[in-house]
């Protein structure tokens, strides 16, 4: 409890002795100490103080028990009857005065004698036993005020981007601790670590209460929490539902009504649905899965799974924030970040030179079996023609080569490019992969059409990343529908490298193959990886082949 609440408490329990509490003060003493446990025990410490002074004037005056009783034996809960307060003062009215005598002298000593005339005085033993109750109260409040023991620390707050807040415990800064209690974030963004090890970011407006160092009550706004596996079991509380974590990586959002969501990202946790008073209901979500909980009703219900839809990670070092994205390489290709700030379809890499161009030249083309920096997109390392013809192909600026590269015509067309049609004015078409268009700002597609192939430095990529894994490359790759019009029978090989090793080859992938699913694991310590497509068959005319939604995967 907050000092105000205290010295509301301690004036409401002064107005119910004192019988002049309203019905809106007794419903607010009601709430109080039916919503605190301390409120609670204040309350009752009151009370059986109370009940001491008044078993003291019972014994300093016969007959006030039998005035004072009510029906049956006292009980601590029955002392809050507005009865036994107006007993009381109807005592003290009625009180018989008691007359107190000064001793009596025989005569005063000084310079001359004087008539001492003496008063009687009429004192009701109540009104002593009031004002000794009084001081008492009084002790009481500044004792509970003095030594009451502040709300424990349960959490830090380690990290924060332009947080503004509203607490009772003060202003946190990064680095603080986070006792027990309500906060509002205003503005910005916060990482707090709980006791347990649970990391939750906050985003922006949000009310929160800390309630252990291994649970929260999530009262509006939106969370992430991260859970290692040694704290197993946090859990964050809404008003229509709780998430007990089972080991993962989760987002809850709550809406104004009380309605929340849950979206799983990794793990599984248990989604207990339902309030008081409601019937409950548990199950079990799993990775991108989601459910939605009605604050009404209770009802859960499924939804869209939305990776992206929660900020997961920040450092205010260098302003990172991290909504979930994995990195996009055709992103990357249109001279962006990797999390879509790559002007679509702006430009091409001419895999013979390493030079970016707008104009196409759509005509075949030969290289000079060379590997080509691409000094203007740093995130790629280079380009080149893969040919291994003439023996092993250089595939990155180290000097790693690809010892077993496919004999090729050499040939390449138009170069490597993200967009949603081809570039050449003459055939215009799309890239389709078993009915689904690709190339879209939501659906990304890089072009290699054959012969090309093209590296990406993965070691610069991780130094921007703050403390994110780069843990797997994935994509689909295939040759477009729209290509078999003419050439129907075109096929193209694909292969992924890392480092010169290959590590993934899809060969013989037609127009009408079916997608081809790309997923290779990469370490910390792995740098580079090359994308590569190559004329399968011999023949690189219409070999529209593409990567669709080409992503280095985050953790």
């Amino acid at each position: 409890m907050s000092p105000e609440d205290m010295k509301e408490l301690y004036q409401l329990l002064n107005a119910l002795r004192e019988d002049v509490i309203t019905d809106e003060q007794f419903d607010r003493l009601d709430q109080m100490i039916s919503g605190d446990h301390q409120a609670c025990q204040i309350y009752v410490d009151y009370v059986r103080l109370w009940a001491d002074l008044v078993g003291v004037q019972a014994a300093a005056k016969p007959g006030l028990d039998q005035t004072l009783a009510l029906s049956g034996p006292m009980d601590v809960d029955d002392l809050s009857n507005s009865k036994l307060w107006q007993a009381l003062a109807e005592d003290e009215k009625n009180a018989t005065a008691v007359i107190v005598e000064k001793p009596r002298e025989d005569k005063i000593i000084c310079k001359q004698d004087w008539q001492v005339v003496r008063h009687e005085r009429q004192i009701s033993k109540f009104a002593i036993y009031t004002l000794a109750f009084s001081v008492a109260a009084a002790l009481l409040l500044v004792a509970m005020v003095m030594f009451t023991t502040p709300p424990p620390v349960v959490a830090w707050l380690t990290d924060s981007i332009n947080d503004e807040w509203v607490t009772e415990n003060g202003v946190p800064v990064i680095g603080d601790g986070l006792r027990q209690g309500p906060m509002t974030l205003v503005d910005g963004l916060a990482e707090i670590t709980f006791g347990d090890g649970a990391v939750v970011t906050v985003e922006a407006p949000a009310k929160i209460e800390l309630t252990s160092g291994k649970s929260m009550f999530l009262k509006s706004g939106k969370v992430s929490a991260q859970i290692s596996e040694y704290s197993i079991g946090f859990e964050v509380n809404t008003p229509s539902a709780s998430i007990v974590d089972l080991g993962t990586e989760f987002g809850v959002s709550v809406v104004g009504d009380g309605s929340c969501s849950l979206d799983m990202f990794k793990g599984k946790a248990n989604l207990v649905a339902g309030i008081g008073g409601q019937k409950r209901s548990s199950q079990i979500i799993t990775v991108s899965q989601a459910r939605s909980v009605d604050h009404a009703t209770g009802k859960v219900r499924v939804k869209k799974f939305q990776k992206n839809n929660f900020i997961r990670q920040i450092d205010s070092e260098s302003g990172f924030i991290w909504r979930g994205r994995d990195i996009d390489l055709a992103d990357i290709v249109g001279g962006g970040n990797g999390f879509g700030s790559g002007l679509h379809g702006s430009s091409c890499i001419n895999p013979g030179t390493g030079e970016l161009y707008v104009h196409v030249k759509s005509d075949e083309q030969y290289s000079d079996n060379k590997y080509h920096p691409c000094d203007e997109l740093p995130i790629v390392d280079g380009v080149f023609v893969p040919d291994g013809g003439s023996g092993p192909v250089q595939v990155t600026s180290a000097g790693h080569v690809w010892k077993d590269c496919p004999d090729t015509t050499g040939i390449f067309y138009e170069g490597i490019y993200t967009g949603f049609k081809t570039r050449s004015p003459i055939r215009n078409h799309g890239f389709v992969l078993k009915g689904q268009h690709y190339g879209t700002f939501e659906l990304q597609a890089m072009v290699t059409h054959s012969n090309a192939g093209v590296t990406f430095d993965v070691a610069a990529l991780r130094s921007q990343l703050f403390c994110l894994k780069i843990v797997r490359f994935e994509a689909l790759c295939g040759v477009s529908q729209e290509a078999g019009n003419k050439y129907p029978g075109n096929v193209s090989d694909f292969y992924v490298l890392v480092d010169g090793e290959k590590r993934f080859e899809a060969k013989g992938v037609g127009v009408y193959s079916e997608p081809v699913k790309v997923s290779v694991k990469l370490s910390e310590g792995d740098r580079f990886l090359t994308l590569v497509s190559t004329d399968g068959d011999l023949e690189p005319h219409h070999d529209w082949s593409f990567y669709a939604e080409p992503k280095l995967v985050l953790e």
